[in-house]
């Protein structure tokens, strides 16, 4: 496209999706959305293929859980990993929440910067140490309503006056018959996590919002609205910057019984499902005959966390 078409559609998605960060973004960050995007689309149908786990992660997880514990296994939320040594014979020590336990393998998933404060020298090297893998962080305001806000699953915004990145209408996804009859309605908005904004109160982030979304439907009843959330996550996914190949850290674990995969380890491919299952499998495949061998145990830390994260 030339350069008017790109000052009316691309720069303003851009910058809605990305702030003045898109300035430093790979092209390779576009690509692999509208990859992603396309790969949902049935080619003979013309249309695109949606599902949705009735139930959503809330089930998902729950049934997860039932699994693990099932085979023996625990799933401890919510815990501050402060430190995690080796074992001088075999196996890995974690202590978290003033105790100190033992486990035979250890998979570690929590970004780079926490690796370097809470693993013990000697269990990992970190090659092409440049410099921190910057993140994107989401504000993600949800609406609960009892007449839905858009006939649309998503709508990209390209207007700077509002607050927020998107509309996403889930009730268009998901039954209301799910959901009580209410309409669950997304309002995102990415930004980096070391902005002050993800910090803001949930008063002023439901003002600033709710304010943006009158602007946009400025004919909707707002009386409809039974509640409004504000959820925020500080490290969404790695920021694709130019070169980013060239950046991503390379963890040389130097301990048979520790391991590492995160999503920093992403390279020309955005943060989803599919590169998240994709990427364990892979994972599986070269280590699963280790982490399988019998009377060990594993443990999986799903947030693991220091007092400076």
């Amino acid at each position: 496209s030339g350069r008017a078409t790109y000052e009316k559609m691309w720069k303003p998605l851009l910058l809605a999706k990305l702030g003045e960060n898109y300035k430093r973004v790979s092209a390779v960050f576009i690509w692999s959305y509208i990859k992603r995007l396309f790969s949902a689309r049935d080619s003979s149908a013309q249309k695109e293929q949606m599902g949705h786990v009735s139930g959503g992660y809330k089930a998902v997880f729950e049934r997860l859980l039932e699994c693990i514990e099932e085979q023996g296994g625990a799933i401890h939320t919510g815990s501050s990993v402060e430190r995690i040594t080796a074992d001088k014979n075999a196996g890995i020590w974690v202590e978290r929440d003033g105790q100190r336990e033992h486990y035979d393998k250890l998979v570690f998933t929590s970004p780079v910067n926490v690796l370097r404060d809470v693993c013990a020298p000697g269990l990992v090297r970190i090659e092409n140490d440049k410099r921190d893998v910057e993140y994107l962080g989401v504000i993600c305001m949800v609406l609960i309503t009892h007449q839905p806000i858009v006939p649309y699953y998503v709508v990209n915004i390209a207007d700077q006056r509002i607050p927020f990145t998107g509309v996403i209408g889930m009730s268009t996804v998901v039954d209301p018959s799910e959901t009580a009859a209410r309409y669950v309605t997304y309002f995102p908005k990415y930004l980096l996590s070391t902005d002050p904004m993800l910090r803001a109160g949930e008063s002023e982030l439901s003002e600033a919002f709710m304010q943006g979304a009158r602007l946009m439907f400025p004919d909707y009843d707002w009386s409809a609205i039974e509640s409004i959330h504000i959820n925020r996550a500080f490290k969404v996914q790695p920021l694709q910057v130019l070169e980013y190949s060239t950046l991503v850290p390379r963890c040389v674990t130097e301990h048979p019984d520790f391991f590492v995969l995160n999503t920093s380890q992403f390279v020309n491919n955005t943060l989803n499902n599919n590169e998240v299952i994709r990427s364990v499998n892979e994972f599986w495949e070269q280590h699963g005959h280790w982490l399988t061998e019998p009377a060990e145990q594993l443990d999986f830390l799903s947030e693991v966390k220091s007092a400076s994260a």
